[in-house]
Parts: C-alpha cells; structure tokens; sequence
C-alpha cells in the first residue's frame, strides 16, 4: 500500500494497493465494489477496516483459501476449482507445473491475452525460481478456450451416489 501511495503522490502511475485480505473484504460485500471506475476514498477506507477486522477473526491460510474459492476468471468461472476444470479438465491438484503458473497468472488479470498470460507466466516461474520453458507454457495456454467460459460444474456428491438416485 504504501509502494502505491508514493507512486500516487509522485504522479508516476496510478497503481492498486489492495491486499488480499482487502480484495477478499470487496468479494464479501458489495458496498465496497465501486459502481464502475476506481473505488472512493472512502470505499477504500472501509475496505481497509473490513480487511483488518477478517484479519482479526481468520488465519491468513483462511483468508487465503476464501480468496481463491470467491474470485472469478474469464467469464463465470468463480474459484479455482471451477477454472481448473473448465480451463484444463482437471482437478486443482492434478494441475502440473504449467498449467499451475497459467492458472495463477490468470488471477491478477482474469481477461489477459494470451501474450500477456504466457509472459506473466513465464515471470512467475522465475520469481519461484521453478525451471519452466516458455515453449510449454505457451502450449500449454494454448490448449483452453481464450472466450468467456459458460461451465457445468460436477455435482458435488461422490459418483456412487449419482449411479443409486
């Protein structure tokens, strides 16, 4: 927040300066959502104490798996179980290493193009410092649909007793 603050004051850019726990806060209410454009000083003030009080409340695995399970991607996918399924037909934790860095990507600009999504990619990788060739990142991206996604997500109770109703 501060990095944001002096890039405002310096008239260098306009950055956002929201923490996860205060993106989660905007997720859970809709008042601190801007009507279109940038939040008001105040919404942003708000959102502030709304992320302060979860913090007090919630661990940050808890903020952070609230997070993940709340924010959207391309179109009407909502968490990453339903992006992980629509976008690569598998299961978060079937996910490798690729389709990890994709997916992740994805979360700070949902609508990316795809040379934007490969190069965030790409970066992610090496600030993890995980070995990954930009080759298969962009194969692998380019293997789920770049429109807005429209997903029948699985029921949630276990096959066996989907085949006894």
């Amino acid at each position: 927040m501060g990095a944001a603050l002096l890039q405002g004051l310096t008239s260098s850019g306009i950055r956002g300066a929201s923490t996860i726990s205060m993106q989660l806060a905007a997720l859970l209410d809709r008042d601190l959502q801007p009507a279109k454009g940038r939040k008001s000083y105040w919404q942003k003030g708000q959102q502030f104490l709304a992320a302060w009080e979860l913090e007090r409340a919630w661990s940050k695995e808890e903020i952070l798996e609230a997070y993940l399970n709340l924010i959207t991607f391309r179109g009407e996918l909502q968490g990453i179980s339903a992006a992980s399924r629509a976008l690569f037909g598998k299961d978060p934790h079937g996910l490798d290493r690729y389709e990890s860095l994709l997916l992740a990507s994805l979360i700070r600009s949902p609508g990316a193009s795809f040379a934007d999504l490969t190069k965030r990619a790409h970066y992610l990788a090496d600030s993890l410092k995980w070995p990954a060739d930009p080759g298969e990142i962009s194969s692998r991206g380019s293997r789920f649909s770049w429109d807005p996604v429209s997903f029948d997500p699985k029921p949630p109770w276990p096959p066996i007793w989907r085949r006894q109703c």
